[in-house]
């Protein structure tokens, strides 16, 4: 896998579903980096930006801009182009 630079994983610390996508990441050794919402107000407006207003975590934003709303590992996988 090559990529230009690692995933953005924009979440919150309270999250059950951002640590399920955090730890799918770290099992599969996928680089990512991390911004919480909650504390980080450049990710706050990132992530009302990416959903109109919305704030659903985790959103997964990939390296050519486009990005996924609570991926399933299968989605993620695809669209890294890394074989299941």
């Amino acid at each position: 896998m090559t990529m230009e630079s690692p995933l953005r994983v924009l979440s919150t610390p309270w999250c059950p579903y951002c640590r399920i996508l955090k730890r799918f990441l770290d099992d599969r050794s996928i680089p990512y980096e991390e911004f919480d919402i909650e504390s980080d107000e450049a990710a706050m407006a990132e992530i009302n930006g990416l959903q109109s207003g919305g704030r659903t975590v985790p959103t997964v934003v990939y390296p050519d801009g486009t990005h996924d709303v609570n991926p399933s590992g299968a989605r993620l996988l695809e669209r890294l182009g890394i074989a299941a």
